[in-house]
């Protein structure tokens, strides 16, 4: 695993400070960097301010930075790492559901407390075995409802749907194919895509041929 270290680290002044560690594995390079590194500059920034508002006291807060290169191998021995790691205090994963759910054994077994940022119900369900894994996103039938909550108010009769081959997208097929049999809309074509460009442009032109 590539590690990346941040923070503060322990800062002497007459007596040592504590210091608190939590570590994040996140998709700094592969599939999804962008969204990685703007989580890792959040998580940056509020560390900071968080040392800086000595909000902890005379402890200071250190933000350990993991690179799971967008995949759920690389992910899962970077989390058992760093579960096993005594300093660590707690994890939080990014938006790869496929990374967190990978590792949930290693999580449940080791009782490290792991905040979730993916959305695939998988990531926190079922609730027995994920025990330490809070997840924050919405699951794919809140998104659905939603949507099709809107879709009512233009008064749309069919949609084309284009999901991603990973587990949260195989949730939000569900979702949808079930809010869409729910408002009686026809889902004229359903596509996924892997995230490579030309997977995406290949769905958009069955979606415009559908149109014509």
């Amino acid at each position: 695993a590539i590690t990346l270290a941040s923070g503060c680290g322990v800062i002497t002044s007459g007596t040592e400070r504590e210091t608190v560690v939590i570590a994040a594995d996140l998709e700094l390079t592969g599939d999804g960097p962008a969204l990685g590194t703007i989580y890792r500059n959040a998580l940056q920034l509020r560390v900071d301010q968080i040392n800086e508002q000595q909000l902890l006291g005379d402890r200071d807060l250190e933000l350990r930075v993991v690179d799971n290169r967008s995949d759920p191998a690389t992910s899962a021995t970077n989390i058992a790492e760093l579960a096993g790691d005594p300093s660590v205090t707690a994890i939080i994963t990014g938006h790869c559901s496929d990374c967190v759910i990978g590792a949930a054994e290693t999580i449940e077994t080791q009782g490290v407390p792991t905040v979730a940022l993916a959305h695939a119900t998988a990531v926190s369900e079922p609730v027995d075995e994920r025990r330490y894994i809070f997840k924050l996103g919405l699951n794919a039938s809140n998104n659905a409802a939603a949507l099709f909550r809107e879709l009512g108010r233009i008064n749309a009769t069919t949609v084309g749907l284009v999901t991603t081959t990973d587990a949260y997208g195989t949730d939000g097929q569900a979702a949808m194919e079930d809010a869409a049999e729910n408002a009686g809309v026809e889902i004229a074509v359903s596509v996924q895509v892997d995230g490579d460009p030309e997977s995406v442009q290949g769905a958009a032109a069955q979606i415009a041929a559908h149109r014509e």
